[in-house]
């Protein structure tokens, strides 16, 4: 990809995203600074321990996740998503069951996901056989079909 270094009042605008990059500690003050003086204005949150990300209120994966069901009819009850960091937290919200990995950050689990194995464990392997049996017990309805083992629906949506 090519780009160009210029000073931050050269860059072209309006900016979609500012992704900062230090230390933790550096980048929390950063983020308490922002929300203090803007907080109806940006949303920063953390993608992992050193990058804090930068957008208009709103603007997040909880956001994006609402919206395309909405687009699409899907209802929140349909809705499951998977995430591992604090930038995944508003996506989660928006869950009707919300997941994570156990290798996931502190901020989520404090903040009340619903743990599963790693990463590299299967953890996604863990959502689906969840959801199987989920919606083993669920009565036929419209646009399912349920056979052992297997959860066909064109009415759930995964958002990994």
């Amino acid at each position: 990809t090519d780009y160009t270094v210029c000073p931050i009042r050269e860059m072209p605008t309006p900016w979609t995203k500012a992704i900062l990059q230090q230390d933790h500690g550096v980048l929390k003050e950063v983020q308490s600074w922002l929300l203090d003086h803007f907080p109806r204005r940006y949303e920063a949150i953390f993608s992992n321990h050193v990058y804090l990300e930068i957008t208009d209120h709103g603007c997040n994966k909880g956001g994006m996740v609402a919206r395309l069901a909405q687009m699409l009819g899907i209802a929140r009850e349909n809705i499951y998503c998977v995430g591992d960091n604090q930038n995944d937290i508003p996506m989660l919200a928006v869950s009707a069951v919300p997941f994570a990995p156990a290798n996931c950050a502190q901020a989520v689990r404090d903040w009340g996901a619903v743990l599963l194995s790693s990463c590299e464990e299967d953890c996604v392997a863990q959502v689906i056989q969840t959801l199987d049996r989920r919606y083993q017990k669920v009565t036929k309805h419209p646009g399912t079909i349920c056979v052992p083992g297997c959860f066909v629906s064109e009415e759930i949506t995964l958002t990994l």
